[in-house]
């Protein structure tokens, strides 16, 4: 047998079982003589492999169990685990778990798991829950050694002390018979419609029948073989695997041996799976899988040269995976390959192919010609005189044969059946080194172009040679494709697209101005209606009734640099782009053409299919085929892959898709038993997380998957590969998740699945409470507003007092001033009128005596006009600076009276503006004026001092005191006492006033002052 290479991670086994794909009419591999290559079917299978590495327990995997719902269970020394094809699931001893040494695993026909392990007995898992079972419990061994289910649906346990069964509640001792000096414990156990064998300890085979033990047909004493695991085929033969190596078959109540001699390794057999017609497939304990049929055994599988390693378990999943525990390589998946390397093609690297009217299967590298003959590969001898024959490319000839275009000398056709060696049937030009490009009509013949720009077209009447049509200098031709018209595509460098017709006549154009990157073209196809796929690295473009659609990523492509199209019988175009292949069909082909939809769904071929992670050869000189019976052939840069359309036109069923695990900010929720009851999530909960997946699916990494929550997104958020859905700060509401997925391009799964949540409100999102701060902050609104208006209210009323007030001082001023003005000053004046008229009339003698008194008046009255000027403006302020006008009104007031002033006044000139030193003056003016005039006090003391960024002054004295509170309630009194003109005087100011007095204790007023202080915004 050929040769897989390995899977996706280290060196896995390679394998290649049942199941031939024949490459075109046959399939190529290793050489047999210089000219010539044998022909034998290709046996392939695709591996995958996951370790430790991708979240495995262990490397060493000793059981396998396949669930109903497409899980698969996996066992080992290091635990449990689940797997969904991506994600391995861990359980842990805090699940439930008594042991995490796994021997084996069983699930009956009621789908629980059953599980055996090496020293706690055995568990069951129902209904998500781990249920152990030992000594109590009826079981009378702790290692198992063999599960199994009879017709009835008990759970029969081999274990080191014997056989036991299950009956619903505990496990019953089965009493294996007892040998002398031997503790009757059992290896093996399986179950018939009304039979049970069991395999003793000592290698006795015990049938039970009508509720005994006897004892079975044994093996010949002196083979030097025991019995081991004892297992029936489906075609009713009783098998046990032996120790230490082979196999044995019951028949006519004889056991034959299967050793050496049929083929089998020397290695322990550790398990067996029965294929029915295609043989026993065995996982050796050293050397790997050996197929076991006809009597004959042969590897089936083996490491990569030197290194081997075991089979310590084998399972097929109800999908046809076939899967395999190893003893060191983890875990195994294989699967027959859809898509196969074309053996031998490795040698034609960037191959050119065809297949010539008789199906037979031609292939060059540029360098050497090979065709199938009889069963084998013969390598074409070049033409005589020639020591090498570089064929660029190849093309059927409805004559028989092919076309050959060869660098450096024109067409050639070589048929086997007719010539010996290759026909020349068209030179190029003396010098022209370059080959031809060909291409097939719709009829019989033949189009050929030179890259210096003629055109030919070969048929049965003869050869038609066009002149070269009008293109810029040095812009090759690069290509041909047939028109269904008959004319034909010719791809220009630099240029795009020319279509002629069959005269040579350029009919079409496309080009830049169409929207074509005339330099980025790597393949084209005609589409068999007029137009013509292109392929480039930017995407696909089709040329379509005069219009250049445009297919990229964003209209659902998995890959845009488009390196090869070929056409299958279904009319389906094939594209392949880097190291993907995937298939566009002709119905949305022709909805996007139609503008009905905006997006392709691609059918995308990976791992599972067999195709392996290579780039693809450019369809410039490599064209993709199509073979006689409908496989196409795609060359790669190292090889050639082959596949069936038609294996991929049944789509892929879709999927099982279930909801696995709830999480609310990293706790794990317990999901509801029906869709009907929705899960409940606490308040204020941060992150909910959910995680999903899709079963029964032949190839997990084809699967793409979409979610949506009603009640927050109506539209599908594309999760493409992602296994999970997180939502973060979700408002509370009652919300409704569903998932659906696609494997492989198929229909999506209906209805998937889904789940009720609802996230239940804080104290503070409940309805009564939005009630009851609605109300608060309505009711908050009103106070602040009625409070806000009974403020301006009170500031209203104050301003008026103030202004009634202010009105009332102004109008006292004045009054007070004009009577000063008419009773001193005006007297004045008068006396010196009288006077002057008296001196006027008087003698001589008594003149100077009433001058005399004129002068004393006059100055009297000057005295009188500064002590009023005084009074609306101190004059000392501008003439002496605040300082000194603050300290000569002190000593003025203590010398005019018996009141002693201390004062302690700090230099302050140019501290204030000119409008607030006026303001403080007053203050202290009217300060001194009120201890004068009310306090009755003896002793005063006024400091007026700067601390650091304001002004602080005090007045204090030692009279009688008052209560301050009644005197701010009775408007006249503080009036009288000029404490509203202080206030108003220190609010413009922007200070503080603090005023503590009470009867009998003196008066005290502290003043703070900022800093260049000033009128108010408001005043």
């Amino acid at each position: 047998m050929g040769r897989v290479k390995p899977g996706r991670r280290g060196k896995l086994f390679v394998v290649f079982l049942m199941g031939a794909v024949q490459a075109g009419s046959s399939s190529l591999c290793a050489p047999v003589s210089e000219n010539e290559t044998a022909l034998s079917p290709s046996y392939q299978f695709t591996a995958d492999s996951w370790t430790m590495e991708e979240g495995l327990p262990a490397n060493a995997v000793l059981a396998l169990a396949p669930a109903r719902d497409g899980y698969l269970w996996v066992g080992g020394l290091n635990g449990l685990v689940r797997f969904d094809g991506v994600r391995f699931v861990h359980f842990h001893t805090w699940d439930g778990l008594t042991s995490l040494q796994i021997g084996h695993l069983l699930e009956d026909r009621a789908g629980r798991l059953w599980i055996g392990t090496e020293d706690a007995g055995v568990i069951m898992r129902e209904g998500g829950v781990f249920h152990a079972f030992g000594r109590t419990n009826g079981l009378g061994g702790e290692r198992v050694r063999a599960l199994a289910e009879d017709a009835e649906g008990r759970i029969w346990v081999a274990h080191e002390a014997g056989v036991a069964r299950w009956d619903g509640g505990r496990f019953v001792d089965m009493a294996l018979p007892q040998p002398k000096n031997w503790v009757a414990g059992c290896t093996s156990v399986i179950c018939e419609s009304n039979s049970v064998w069991a395999v003793r300890n000592d290698w006795v085979l015990l049938e039970r029948r009508d509720g005994r033990w006897r004892s079975g047909p044994q093996l010949p004493p002196k083979s030097g073989f025991r019995f081991e695991q004892i297992f029936r085929t489906r075609d009713g033969a009783l098998w046990s695997q032996l120790s230490p190596f082979g196999l044995a078959r019951l028949t006519a109540k004889q056991w034959r041996i299967f050793g050496a001699e049929s083929g089998l390794p020397k290695s322990y057999i550790n398990c067996v799976l029965d294929q029915g017609e295609s043989g026993l497939l065995c996982g050796t304990f050293e050397q790997g899988l050996f197929l076991f049929r006809d009597e004959r055994a042969s590897p089936a599988g083996m490491n990569e040269p030197p290194e081997m390693d075991g089979v310590l378990s084998l399972q097929r999943d109800n999908l046809g995976n076939l899967w395999v525990g190893t003893r060191s390589k983890g875990l195994l998946r294989l699967r027959n390959a859809r898509v196969q390397v074309v053996p031998g093609s490795e040698r034609a690297r960037i191959a050119r192919m065809a297949f010539d009217t008789r199906g037979r299967l031609w292939i060059s590298s540029g360098q050497e010609l090979w065709f199938e003959q009889q069963g084998r590969l013969v390598t074409v001898a070049p033409p005589a005189a020639a020591q090498k024959f570089p064929v660029i490319m190849l093309k059927p000839c409805a004559a028989g044969g092919v076309w050959l275009s060869v660098a450096g000398s024109g067409l050639w056709q070589y048929d086997p059946d007719r010539n010996d060696r290759p026909v020349h049937k068209y030179k190029t030009e003396e010098g022209d080194s370059e080959p031809l490009v060909l291409a097939n009509d719709r009829a019989s013949g033949l189009w050929f172009a030179t890259v210096s720009g003629t055109v030919g077209h070969l048929t049965e009447e003869g050869t038609n040679i066009f002149r070269p049509f009008e293109r810029a200098a040095r812009k090759r031709i690069g290509g041909l494709t047939a028109c269904p018209s008959g004319g034909v595509w010719v791809q220009v460098e630099g240029t795009g697209f020319l279509r002629l017709d069959e005269q040579g006549q350029v009919q079409e154009q496309i080009g830049a101005r169409e929207g074509l990157a005339v330099n980025a073209i790597r393949c084209w196809l005609d589409d068999g209606e007029g137009g013509v796929w292109i392929g480039t690295p930017m995407g696909l473009l089709w040329w379509r009734n005069s219009r250049l659609l445009v297919f990229d990523s964003r209209h659902g492509l998995p890959g845009e640099a488009i390196s090869n199209l070929v056409e299958d019988r279904s009319g389906h175009l094939w594209c392949a782009a880097n190291n993907r292949l995937f298939r566009l069909t002709k119905r949305e082909l022709a909805d996007f053409a139609a503008s009905k939809t905006q997006v392709v769904h691609p059918l995308v071929i990976g791992r599972s299919d067999g195709l392996k992670p290579n780039p693809f050869a450019s369809g410039f000189y490599s064209p993709a085929i199509r073979g006689p019976n409908g496989r196409l052939f795609v060359p790669r840069i190292h090889d050639v892959v082959s596949f069936d359309p038609a294996e991929f036109e049944q789509p892929a069923p879709a999927p099982r898709v279930i909801i696995e695990e709830a999480l609310a900010d990293g706790r794990q929720l317990e999901l509801p038993n029906s869709m009907d009851t929705p899960l409940r999530i606490q308040p204020r909960t941060g992150e909910f997380l959910l995680r999903y997946t899709a079963l029964q699916c032949a190839a997990p990494e084809t699967l793409r998957f979409r979610y949506r929550l009603e009640g927050l997104d109506e539209p599908w958020t594309e999760a493409v590969d992602q296994r999970a859905a997180s939502f973060r700060r979700l408002p509370p509401g009652t919300y409704h998740f569903r998932v659906t997925a696609s494997a492989s391009g198929g229909a999506w799964a209906e209805p998937g699945a889904s789940l009720a949540f609802i996230i239940l409100p804080a104290w503070y999102q409940t309805p009564w409470f939005r009630v009851l701060a609605e109300l608060v902050v309505v009711g908050g609104a009103a106070g602040f507003y009625w409070r806000r208006i009974s403020r301006l209210e009170a500031q209203r009323t104050a301003q008026q007092n103030f202004s009634r007030r202010l009105i009332q001082s102004q109008e006292q001023e004045r009054k007070r001033i004009a009577g000063e003005l008419h009773d001193s000053l005006g007297q004045n004046l008068l006396v010196i009128k009288n006077r002057a008229d008296i001196a006027l009339k008087a003698s001589t003698s008594s003149a100077p005596e009433q001058f005399n008194e004129i002068s004393r008046v006059a100055a009297q009255a000057l005295a009188e006009v500064r002590e009023i000027s005084q009074n609306l403006r101190p004059y000392q302020l501008d003439r002496l600076g605040f300082t000194r006008a603050v300290s000569g009104l002190i000593k003025q007031v203590s010398a005019s009276s018996a009141l002693k002033i201390a004062a302690e006044i700090a230099p302050l000139d140019r501290v204030f503006p000119p409008e607030a030193e006026i303001n403080l003056y007053r203050i202290v003016q009217e300060g001194l004026n009120n201890i004068l005039k009310h306090s009755g006090a003896t002793e005063a003391r006024i400091t007026l001092q700067q601390d650091g960024a304001r002004v602080r002054l005090v007045i204090q004295d030692n009279g009688r005191g008052f209560d301050f509170p009644a005197a701010t309630q009775n408007p006249a009194r503080a009036s009288g006492m000029g404490l509203d003109g202080i206030a108003e005087r220190v609010r413009i100011l922007g200070g503080k006033l603090d005023l503590q007095s009470r009867p009998g204790s003196g008066t005290q007023m502290k003043i703070e002052l900022p800093l260049r202080a000033g009128p108010t915004p408001d005043t």
